[in-house]
């Protein structure tokens, strides 16, 4: 059985010898911290007031889906964005409200909707994302550009390694 320790020390959270078990602890941790902080409503907010724009974190990842792609399905964008159908129709609701979708009726299934991300949607979007790089940045700001360049490299091969083990 696997011994947990309670709190790593400061060699093994750095250590460049560790056991792979150990590894994969020290890395669930550590993605759950950066989850936790880069997700919370604060850090949201914050990002938000550094872009001047007022959108939820649940508006952003709406956003996001839809400037990524071309007009969808609520349905599509709510399972893309990782949301509940409910929580999803609410921030489409005030995300039209405030002008960064619109919202109709499917063509061919006329009991459906389509969502469509505004030019004003899409330039709030692009600023949320360039206060959250910045806030990257800022929290980084100690790291050397190689060391960015790794972090960057091994941050994409864990997204395509963990998009691939959902499929």
């Amino acid at each position: 059985m696997l011994r947990i320790a309670a709190a790593p020390t400061q060699a093994l959270r750095y250590a460049p010898r560790v056991r792979r078990a150990e590894a994969l602890e020290q890395i669930e941790r550590s993605m759950g911290r950066i989850g936790r902080s880069g997700s919370s409503v604060m850090a949201a907010r914050r990002r938000a007031d550094r872009a001047g724009v007022d959108v939820s974190a649940p508006g952003m990842g709406i956003l996001g889906v839809l400037e990524r792609g071309d007009t969808q399905r609520m349905s599509v964008v709510a399972r893309r964005a990782g949301m509940v159908a409910p929580l999803a129709s609410r921030e489409l609701r005030q995300l039209e409200e405030q002008g960064f979708v619109t919202r109709s009726t499917d063509g061919s299934d006329r009991r459906a909707v389509v969502v469509a991300v505004t030019p004003k949607g899409r330039d709030a979007y692009r600023r949320l994302r360039a206060a959250s790089v910045a806030a990257a940045g800022d929290a980084l700001a100690g790291w050397k550009a190689s060391e960015l360049a790794e972090l960057a490299r091994l941050l994409s091969r864990l997204a395509d390694d963990f998009s691939a083990a959902r499929q």
